[in-house]
Formats: structure tokens, C-alpha cells, sequence
């Protein structure tokens, strides 16, 4: 049990540096290191092209404010991460899904951009 506890806890914190990094590009328009944070799903669904270009990618994702909690799902390697963004001067409630590909936590792209 011990031994899962420290596996979480490494993957608790790849996911929070994940998210952070993720944001960090959104704040400095770099679009294509945002979409590298993406899972290969919706990286196969939109491509680069299409993310660079289209305005439905270009929505506000607000201001990371708050990692709250992470539950990971180690059996189906998914994780739900309860945050708090600030959007247009309100603080809101927002669960990021994510899933392991290849050993590294990637953003759930549909859900983001949805």
C-alpha cells in the first residue's frame, strides 16, 4: 500500500505541473506548447492546423487560481482534478479530466474545449 501512496503522490504532482505548465503557455499565447498538453485523441481529432487557426480554440480559459484536489483513478489511468479558475473577475469551480498516454498526464482536449 505504501508503495501505491508514492506512486500517487509522483503522479499528483506530474498532473498539478502539468496543469501549471499548461496554463503558463495559455498566459503567454504559445499555442503550440499548449497543444503538446493534449491528448492524442483530441490531437488526432483537431489538428495543429486547426488549433492554431480556428477561433473555437481561442476561448478564455481564465486564471489557474487553485489546485484543489486530485483523484487518479491508477486502474484506468485517469484523473479528475478539481480547480479553481478565475474567469472574468469570478472565481469558478472547474474539474479537468486527464488520462496517462505513453507514461506522461495529458489533458482530456474535448472536455477543455468543449
Amino acid at each position: 500500500m505504501d508503495n501505491q501512496t508514492n506512486a500517487d503522490n509522483c503522479d499528483e504532482k506530474e498532473i498539478e505541473n502539468v496543469l501549471k505548465d499548461f496554463f503558463r503557455a495559455y498566459y503567454n499565447s504559445e499555442r503550440i506548447e499548449m497543444f503538446n498538453y493534449l491528448d492524442a485523441e483530441f490531437q488526432k481529432y483537431v489538428p495543429i492546423t486547426r488549433f492554431l487557426i480556428l477561433p473555437d480554440f481561442y476561448r478564455d480559459l481564465g486564471v489557474l487560481a487553485e489546485i484543489c484536489k486530485v483523484r487518479i483513478k491508477a486502474e484506468r489511468q485517469i484523473a479528475l482534478v478539481d480547480c479553481v479558475i478565475n474567469l472574468k473577475n469570478q472565481e469558478k469551480g472547474m474539474v479537468i479530466a486527464m488520462k496517462k498516454e505513453f507514461g506522461i498526464w495529458k489533458i482530456n482536449g474535448k472536455r477543455m474545449f468543449r
